[in-house]
């Protein structure tokens, strides 16, 4: 059962490259070459397809891909500050690990950090914001009613971003972007362990909360996804 769950979330990332940039690419030169490599690669590392320990090469992902180095190469310079990979030269591309405590530290992090993009997002969100962010919110609850895990991935992602850009702050918005990789990796790393429920639920109530412009709600809502994470990274200590 928990195989077949995992094949679910990660069916979208799976096959051969064209089919998923076709996916990707909206309209013609809408998206930038190197962000399409980013999200394509960002999705095989965070579902496990390329495992902690792999070594790529940067001329076999350009032809896996499609496309030629130079995107390629700035999609993994990207991947490697928010430290998804390690680029080490003459050797290739590490893909990195992420233990229980690294997992633990980065909490500490993403705390304050989500606990203000909450708060900002709430006061700043524009109408076309808010409607879209009220959309994710029945978006999770349908997930957590139907048990649908890869559409709470999904939509997990764009909350992510629609969250980042109503709060409007690049300097936020940059410290934060370093960690839901390696955050989103480690929940799918581990997600048997979890309450698929209700983590489902505290996202929609985070999204809710933003949507209504209840700002004191909102970062309440994230201090209890925060402490969900927590109680995860301990399940896992606790089974070893």
């Amino acid at each position: 059962m928990e195989r077949q769950k995992e094949s679910d979330i990660r069916e979208a990332g799976e096959g051969q490259a064209t089919p998923v940039l076709k996916s990707v690419r909206r309209g013609r030169g809408e998206v930038p070459l190197s962000d399409q490599a980013y999200q394509i690669l960002e999705e095989k590392i965070v579902t496990n397809e390329f495992s902690p320990g792999k070594v790529l090469s940067e001329g076999a992902l350009a032809t896996q891909l499609g496309m030629g180095r130079t995107p390629v190469r700035e999609a993994l310079q990207r991947l490697a500050n928010e430290g998804l990979v390690q680029i080490l030269p003459q050797r290739g591309i590490l893909v990195s690990d992420l233990t229980v405590d690294d997992y633990l530290k980065l909490m500490e992090a993403r705390r304050p950090l989500e606990r203000l993009i909450a708060e900002l997002a709430a006061v700043r969100a524009s109408q076309k914001q808010n409607f879209t962010i009220s959309k994710q919110a029945s978006q999770f609850r349908q997930a957590q009613q139907s048990g649908n895990e890869r559409l709470f991935m999904k939509v997990d992602h764009e909350f992510n971003h629609s969250l980042i850009e109503a709060a409007d702050n690049n300097y936020v918005s940059r410290m934060v972007g370093l960690l839901h990789g390696q955050s989103r990796r480690f929940y799918f790393k581990h997600h048997a362990v979890t309450d698929f429920s209700e983590t489902a639920r505290l996202h929609a109530d985070l999204a809710e909360a933003v949507a209504n412009r209840r700002e004191d709600n909102a970062i309440v809502a994230a201090d209890r996804l925060i402490d969900f994470n927590v109680r995860l990274a301990n399940r896992v200590l606790n089974r070893r």
